[in-house]
């Protein structure tokens, strides 16, 4: 039999306190008593034909009683014991319920272990809830921010072409159409990134040679890049691979999008390798570099570097939502050049778990 432990262990202790107590003070007392009765009044016991005596009845009820009392007074205690950590979760939940998120219940007396471990579980869960909330709010403020410069300066332009102030050129469309693709990339970063949070995000698998899949940003990015400063060196190397493609593309097209924006204009490489029976794709700048440390920041959500410029802080995220989703890891290392390199690492086969 297992012994007791915690809330089980206190009650077993004082059950048996109280019962020794009651048969110490019974045996004791009766000692004293009736040792005192025999010095001074020895003829009480000179009846060989003894029987009870209304003094034996009252000496039992008196310690009857005094046990009782011993082990109210012991219940009692042992009750506020018991019923102060409750107390204190029943004020924390109402308060909880009330709007005030803060709220924390409190357990003194630790050695009431089934007690305390249900309110360091309520603190936790309520621990958790405050960030949830706090998220929250600061994802709402934070999307509100990033779609508020878009929609702005496509309204401001549409007023003034209706105002006559603009002349609907060929210009004014492109640099409309620039604006509404931003928009719609910062919608689907947004679509991604809640989608992974909350376990939803699907995925297509295919078999795929991962090489090509990187390999058809080419013609996308080799222009931008170009004209932003950067030699980008395509490392390519053929690797079959179940994936989802689109996703891939993605979370690539990410990684060097970020890189056109806040690495220094240089040499950019993008490889494609067997890495440990996986494949790893990696976007390597010239700096400025970053520690781990500080990229693991970058990979939350609407977070930016020191170097700040554009962008919404939502592209690594995509990338960490996909690798997460693939079963795979997002990484950041320093290289040889003293700048960053972020490497997408993705099984070659699907996990053995439903795809999401």
């Amino acid at each position: 039999m297992k012994p007791p432990s915690g809330l089980g262990r206190n009650i077993a202790i004082y059950m048996s306190v109280v019962t020794t107590l009651g048969l110490c003070l019974s045996t004791v007392g009766s000692y004293f008593i009736y040792g005192w009765l025999l010095t001074k009044h020895p003829d009480y016991f000179g009846s060989s034909a003894w029987s009870l005596q209304p003094f034996d009845i009252l000496v039992t009820l008196g310690f009857i009683l005094l046990s009782v009392a011993l082990s109210v007074v012991a219940a009692v205690q042992l009750s506020k014991r018991i019923a102060r950590p409750l107390s204190s979760l029943a004020l924390a939940a109402r308060q909880i319920k009330g709007g005030d998120l803060t709220a924390r219940a409190s357990a003194d007396d630790r050695s009431l272990g089934e007690a305390t471990e249900m309110v360091e579980n309520f603190n936790a869960m309520a621990e958790r809830l405050e960030s949830v909330a706090e998220s929250l709010a600061t994802w709402n403020a934070s999307i509100a921010h990033e779609l508020r410069t878009p929609v702005t300066i496509l309204l401001g332009r549409l007023q003034g072409v209706a105002d006559g102030l603009f002349e609907l050129d060929d210009a004014l469309l492109a640099s409309l159409i620039k604006q509404i693709e931003g928009l719609a990339r910062l919608i689907e970063d947004l679509r991604v990134v809640s989608l992974a949070d909350s376990g939803h995000l699907h995925l297509r698998f295919e078999a795929v040679d991962m090489a090509e899949v990187v390999g058809d940003l080419r013609s996308a990015m080799d222009p931008a890049l170009n004209e932003a400063g950067f030699r980008i060196l395509w490392s390519l190397n053929r690797l079959p691979a179940e994936c989802d493609p689109f996703r891939v593309r993605q979370a690539v097209l990410a990684l060097i999008d970020n890189a056109r924006k806040h690495a220094t204009p240089g040499l950019l490489r993008v490889s494609v390798e067997p890495r440990e029976g996986r494949a790893a794709i990696a976007v390597s700048d010239v700096g400025p570099g970053l520690s781990p440390a500080a990229a693991q920041k970058l990979f939350e959500p609407f977070t930016r570097g020191d170097t700040g410029g554009e962008g919404s802080g939502l592209g690594l995220s995509v990338v960490r939502a996909v690798a997460d989703a693939h079963g795979g890891e997002l990484r950041c290392r320093l290289n040889a050049h003293g700048g960053s390199t972020f490497e997408l690492v993705l099984p070659v086969a699907p996990a053995d778990q439903p795809r999401r």
